[in-house]
């Protein structure tokens, strides 16, 4: 009988009528009305819930086991690369805005940092310093298929509907537990590149109705002109070319025109060009505020 009719604790029914399994109860479905509506053809009313089969050596919910998964109160998972899927993050919002689910696929380590950490969202990576005895998760530049499959990253959580702050806090706590880096604020004292006026305002003197632009971007191989733009993104670009600090030490808080050569990398050549525009452009040390993300 047991192994016909499996059960977890006795009294258990089992109601068969005409040679027909009908429902397995336990005593408290054992009314006159139950049986009433067996000799009325009508269906057992029960509380009763047969065993569901799981597997404790099998993951929980996956292919069924355990039933099927009901709505998640709270998941993550991580998976290493998988080949053919696309790099992204998506994010599932309620009309709050309220975040309860971001997942990310094929995506790097830094990507995941920079996403649950606002502090290094918009920071240069010249401000980000690397402190890991294992640097290779890191590599900005790396593409190779093999460096791919050991660094690439699936990553999804799904929770409650929260706000974006504690959203990117429960990530955080996920990217600790899996990974085991620590990231902190400190000053360091720091090779950098400071600008300064040599001459008057030579960049600054030009007519005010000049067109703002930049080929900046353009990378057609002729010299770099801005025209009535921002020094600020001279800057950040350099800084981004040469992966050190770039501070502006000139006090030009107005729009410059510049040209300068090609390559950006052609440090002294560029030194040369911002001289003769009346800007100095120097190695220097700074302490400055960086981020630090080490083992833990």
């Amino acid at each position: 009988l047991k192994k016909l009719f499996p059960h977890r604790s006795i009294p258990h029914y089992v109601w068969i009528n005409g040679g027909r399994y009908l429902a397995a109860t336990d005593g408290e479905d054992l009314t006159s009305e139950n049986v009433q509506n067996v000799y009325n053809g009508k269906d057992i009313q029960t509380s009763y819930v047969p065993e569901i089969e799981y597997n404790i050596r099998q993951p929980l919910f996956e292919n069924g086991n355990g039933g099927e998964a009901p709505k998640y109160i709270y998941k993550s998972i991580l998976t290493p690369f998988v080949n053919g899927l696309k790099s992204s993050l998506s994010t599932d919002r309620d009309n709050k805005r309220l975040i309860s689910r971001v997942a990310f696929t094929n995506a790097r380590l830094s990507t995941l940092y920079s996403y649950a950490y606002p502090e290094i969202q918009n920071l240069s990576k010249a401000k980000l310093i690397i402190e890991v005895e294992n640097s290779e998760p890191f590599e900005s530049g790396n593409t190779s298929p093999g460096w791919q499959s050991r660094n690439l990253y699936n990553y999804e959580a799904q929770f409650p509907p929260t706000s974006e702050q504690k959203a990117k806090k429960i990530i955080q706590h996920d990217l600790e537990k899996f990974f085991g880096y620590i990231l902190r604020s400190e000053n360091r004292v720091l090779d950098c590149w400071v600008v300064k006026v040599s001459n008057g305002s030579i960049a600054t003197n030009f007519p005010g109705n000049l067109k703002s632009e930049t080929n900046l971007y353009d990378n057609d191989g002729t010299d770099i002109y801005f025209n009535n733009y921002p020094l600020s993104n001279l800057l950040n670009e350099l800084e981004r070319l040469y992966g050190q600090p770039f501070l502006d030490e000139t006090g030009i808080d107005t729009p410059v025109k510049l040209n300068l050569p090609a390559d950006l990398l052609q440090q002294h050549e560029v030194q040369a060009r911002l001289l003769k525009q009346g800007i100095v452009l120097t190695r220097e040390k700074r302490e400055l505020p960086v981020v630090i993300l080490s083992d833990n």
